[in-house]
């Protein structure tokens, strides 16, 4: 659900010192990347979301297809 401190500099437009983005990544917390993203949620559907949240986490393990459904 969240997003990590190299995502959150990966998605800042700022280009400030580490220090800087650690602070910033503190004050407004994990979540910042998952509230402004308004692209994703106007580009797929909640369940469309969902699925691939689950397939983001389970990266790099085997599954089978009926284990998604």
């Amino acid at each position: 659900d969240y997003f990590d401190f190299e995502e959150f500099i990966s998605v800042s437009k700022k280009n400030l010192p580490i220090n800087n983005l650690v602070g910033l990544f503190l004050q407004s917390g994990r979540s910042k990347f998952g509230e402004k993203n308004i692209l994703l949620r106007q580009s797929f559907t909640l369940l469309e979301l969902e699925i691939l949240k689950y397939l983001a986490l389970n990266l790099g393990q085997q599954i089978s297809i009926s284990k998604i459904f």
